[in-house]
């Protein structure tokens, strides 16, 4: 009896079969996760933005200003990326230039919208907000769940 090496055809395509289904059933799933990632890293940008403004308004006892790049677009006004300004002013300078600028955020990817009926946030000295009313921004994937941010 002749001894066999390495694997026939027959068991080739049995393996690649099956392979096939493990992918089909485990790549929506995948999706779902890197959507879900997705609107967490975009939140937590926002967050952060929102901390180093209040942190410096309160550092320098001066009002800082979290403001959106470009808010031309009503539904993703805040989607191009963000700049904190050490100036009290709701206009970006584009490219962020110091010192008034102390940092430009990335915007979202392309698949998320970040929306807000406003294009600045300013905070006073003492690190609250300076209209005094609470701003929702709003991060959506179409098809996902998104998540509110309220400042």
């Amino acid at each position: 009896m002749r001894q066999q090496q390495g694997i026939t055809l027959v068991e080739l395509l049995i393996s690649l079969t099956i392979l096939a289904i493990l992918v089909g059933v485990v790549f929506p799933g995948f999706q779902g996760i890197l959507a879900r990632n997705n609107i967490a890293t975009g939140a937590n940008s926002v967050l952060l933005a929102v901390n180093l403004a209040r942190g410096e308004a309160v550092r320098q006892s001066d009002p800082t200003t979290l403001v959106a790049i470009d808010p031309s677009d009503a539904t993703n006004v805040w989607g191009p990326g963000w700049q904190v300004l050490t100036i009290a002013a709701n206009a970006p300078d584009i490219p962020c230039a110091a010192p008034e600028c102390l940092r430009q955020f990335e915007g979202v990817s392309d698949a998320l919208t970040l929306h807000s009926g406003v294009n600045f946030v300013q905070f006073n000295s003492r690190g609250g907000l300076a209209a005094g009313v609470p701003v929702l921004i709003d991060l959506c994937n179409p098809g996902v769940s998104g998540v509110r941010v309220t400042i």
